[in-house]
């Protein structure tokens, strides 16, 4: 792998980086550096939106503008949406789609949302082991227990 010495602006200080040819140990033929699994900048903000979900009409669109209705406002909240088109709940349009009117009802939202992460995520999964692969199936099953009791209790 190659590298190439810099120094560091300021500081006189030379600090080594990779080159371009030696950066080629990410997924597949992914950049390593790139995002290959959606993901949000603001967990609370998602976990917050999903709480408010089986609380509320189902919306035409799930938008920037609708965020911001919800108390949600902000460029790093548009993450969110990366998330929720990502594993289903949004179409192409950010119109709400069949997975998303099933995870508003108190009796499928759970089982749903475990659903959509199980398959969009399976791939990593698959890929980090069977150990860490229990570890991920009880933190699922701690997050259906954790949604279903945001059901019952909000």
């Amino acid at each position: 792998m190659a590298t190439r010495k810099t120094t560091k602006k300021g500081t006189g200080k030379k600090k080594a980086s990779k080159s371009a040819a030696g950066s080629s140990r990410g997924v597949g033929s992914v950049e390593r550096g790139s995002a290959v699994f959606p993901y949000t900048t603001r967990p609370s903000g998602l976990r917050r939106f999903l709480s408010e979900v089986p609380h509320r009409p189902k919306p035409p669109k799930v938008n920037a503008a609708l965020l911001a209705g919800w108390n949600l406002p902000g460029g790093e909240n548009q993450s969110i949406l990366r998330v929720l088109k990502a594993v289903g709940l949004t179409n192409a349009t950010n119109e709400p789609t069949d997975d998303y009117v099933a995870f508003m009802r108190a009796g499928t939202g759970p089982g749903v949302l475990a659903r959509l992460i199980k398959n969009t995520y399976a791939p990593l999964f698959d890929a980090i082991g069977t150990t860490a692969n229990q570890f991920l199936r009880s933190c699922m099953t701690t997050l259906r227990h954790i949604v279903a009791i945001r059901f019952v209790t909000i």
